[in-house]
This record gives C-alpha cells, sequence and structure tokens, in this order.
C-alpha cells in the first residue's frame, strides 16, 4: 500500500476548515426550550398530566420565575419511546 502526501498553503488549509466547521454547525439539530404549553401540546395532554410526566419519567425541566422549561429534544423522546 502506497501513502500520498498532498502539500497545500496553510490559508487554503484554514480556510476549508472553517468551511468545515461552519457546515457542521448547519447540520446540528436545533434544539430549544419550550414551555409546558407547547410540551402539552406536542403531547396531547393537560398540564396536570404533564407535572406527573414529568415527575414519572424523570424528564429535565428547568424553571425560570414560574415557566418551567423543557428542551423540545426531550420531549420528542418521550414521543419516540412510546413511554406514554
Amino acid at each position: 500500500m502506497t501513502q500520498t502526501f498532498v502539500s497545500i498553503p496553510l490559508e487554503d488549509w484554514q480556510r476549508m476548515v472553517s468551511i468545515l466547521e461552519k457546515l457542521e454547525e448547519r447540520l446540528k439539530p436545533e434544539d430549544k426550550w419550550i414551555g409546558t404549553k407547547e410540551a402539552c401540546d406536542m403531547l396531547g395532554i393537560t398540564p396536570n398530566t404533564w407535572i406527573n410526566y414529568r415527575k414519572k419519567f424523570k424528564v429535565k425541566c428547568s424553571q425560570v420565575g414560574r415557566n418551567v422549561l423543557v428542551l423540545k429534544s426531550d420531549v420528542e423522546r418521550l414521543l419516540r419511546k412510546r413511554e406514554l
């Protein structure tokens, strides 16, 4: 097996790396924080049931003031697992 080495100028290499990093960033799925209403709408449940689900399935939440927020991907994960 033979190896081939290619020599390119440093500036060109850095530009290629920068382009690849931007592409990688754009391909990452976006995740966002959603509130109780949006989570309930996604799951088709009431806010009281959502409170029970959060406890039962140990859904990680963050509270900002009176608002309880959860990552949308965590709600989607519950739907995919069909634990509900």
